[in-house]
């Protein structure tokens, strides 16, 4: 006889999570961190809990933590706590602490075993840096006591906005302004004139994945102070050899100023005038980086000769030199450091956001959580009964019409010892394509593992749900 467990105890229905104090914005957003082993049940495996590495951030309409491989059309609770836990209740694994939840949701999973639990994050910082852990629940006759459950899922709620300064060091002191950070520094002045004369200092800027640059901000004066007639240059150096012989990759003319009465920063410029934070909104550079990249990005006043825009440098110390021109070097670069000069890096910071819309999940979020959380746990719990596995991973799009979901690109699971050689088995697609249907909304593209057990004759094909909202970037 399976002991009752009745989940209606544990239904709370809404989320109390407003009721925690304000806390400090700007955390980092990562992916929800997997932690301890749940209890297998029907499927053979514990449930998969999981969000496809869409981090918990504050303003999110439609995050929502989705749960696969569970028993069909079983009763399903999501316990949200304060705290962790590492316990046993019904010979099943328990990891939140009951005592601190501050809320349940209830569900029940659909007849090829997903589930879905929508928990809109309100906007502002009153829950910014606060964490909270998470567990599936499912009634199940197959479980050892009729109760199966999941790993646990960490989330750290951070800030909702989606830009990023990928001039990491901060050059600016942007987020804390103080003028400690450029007194005593040499300027370097960005002009280029009529007769051909120029000095340029070329900021580094390194990605590693696909961006959008957005925003560029630095410490900067102009001898008249017309800050209302500012206009920059923006040129695009794809690589250092560039710099000196091969001009521009890209270059955009007329960047006018956000505030054209910029805030005075702190500090005086080398032009006796105060310096003052200049911010750039810039639109259309998209930066497809399928690898690591470098760029180089001059920001210049033309037409305009010596004194037209200067920038400030920083202290030096910081890990990687920026460039500096002029056409007495003609063709050739070379760092602030370099011929007894001070070094540091240019006051300027690069702001950008990941080429997709707010909220979406990126390849290298879900692929970070493929390998580091989903395919270890399912793996683990095949070997721990000695099943072999394969997990290829799927991205459906479904129509804006609502037909049925199709199959936009593939990746063999290549975390099991035998499945890149396995291949892709044409088998999965049916089972997730009527998953993405039930699952997913018109318009949407989703990410899919399709799990599967080698060395038999009759496999069953397992859909698991990454993400609802995945961003299709080629």
């Amino acid at each position: 006889m399976h002991t009752k467990f009745d989940l209606a105890l544990l239904a709370g229905a809404t989320l109390s999570l407003a009721i925690v104090p304000d806390a400090l914005a700007q955390i980092v957003c990562e992916p929800p961190i997997h932690y301890g082993s749940g209890t297998a049940g029907a499927t053979g495996y514990p449930p998969v809990l999981t969000t496809g590495g869409r981090p918990a951030r504050a303003g999110d309409p439609e995050f929502s933590i989705d749960a696969s491989l569970i028993a069909a059309n079983s009763q399903v609770a999501l316990l949200i706590s304060t705290n962790a836990l590492s316990t046993t209740a019904l010979g099943a694994s328990i990891l939140v602490d009951p005592s601190t939840l501050v809320g349940t949701v209830s569900n029940v999973s659909t007849p090829l075993g997903q589930a879905s639990f929508p928990l809109p994050l309100p906007p502002g910082a009153s829950l910014v840096g606060r964490t909270f852990y998470a567990q599936l629940l499912a009634l199940d006759a197959g479980a050892p006591q009729g109760l199966a459950t999941s790993s646990g899922l960490e989330l750290t709620i951070c800030d909702a906005s989606p830009e990023r300064n990928i001039r990491d060091w901060e050059a600016t002191c942007h987020s804390q302004p103080n003028p400690t950070c450029t007194i005593g520094q040499p300027g370097l002045e960005s002009y280029s004139d009529a007769s051909g004369a120029y000095e340029w200092p070329a900021v580094r800027v390194e990605f590693s994945r696909n961006m959008a640059i957005t925003r560029i901000a630095g410490v900067g004066a102009t001898a008249t102070e017309d800050y209302a007639n500012l206009q920059v240059t923006l040129h695009v150096f794809q690589r250092e050899s560039y710099l000196g012989a091969g001009g521009p990759s890209y270059s955009i003319p007329n960047l006018t100023l956000r505030n054209p009465n910029p805030p005075v920063f702190g500090g005086t410029s080398v032009l006796g005038v105060p310096n003052r934070y200049l911010e750039f909104d810039v639109t259309g550079l998209d930066v497809w980086a399928d690898g690591p990249m470098t760029l180089f990005l001059v920001i210049e006043r033309p037409n305009s000769g010596p004194g037209g825009l200067v920038w400030s440098m920083t202290r030096p110390s910081f890990p990687r030199a920026d460039l500096r021109t002029s056409d007495a070097l003609r063709p050739s670069w070379e760092n602030l450091g370099a011929d007894g000069q001070t070094s540091g890096v240019v006051a300027i910071d690069v702001f950008a956001r990941d080429m997709c819309a707010d909220f979406e999940v990126t390849l290298n979020d879900l692929l970070i959580e493929l390998y580091t959380s989903t395919l270890p746990e399912l793996h683990a719990a095949a070997e721990s009964v000695g099943h072999e596995i394969c997990a290829p991973l799927y991205i459906m799009e479904r129509p804006d019409d609502g037909s049925t979901p199709r199959l936009r690109w593939q990746l063999p699971d290549i975390y099991g010892n035998y499945c890149f050689s396995d291949g892709i088995r044409t088998q999965c697609l049916t089972p997730i394509e009527a998953a993405a249907a039930a699952m997913t909304q018109p318009g949407s593209v989703s990410a899919w593992l399709c799990v599967y057990e080698l060395g038999t004759s009759t496999p069953s094909w397992q859909p698991i749900l990454l993400t609802s909202r995945y961003c299709q970037q080629f």
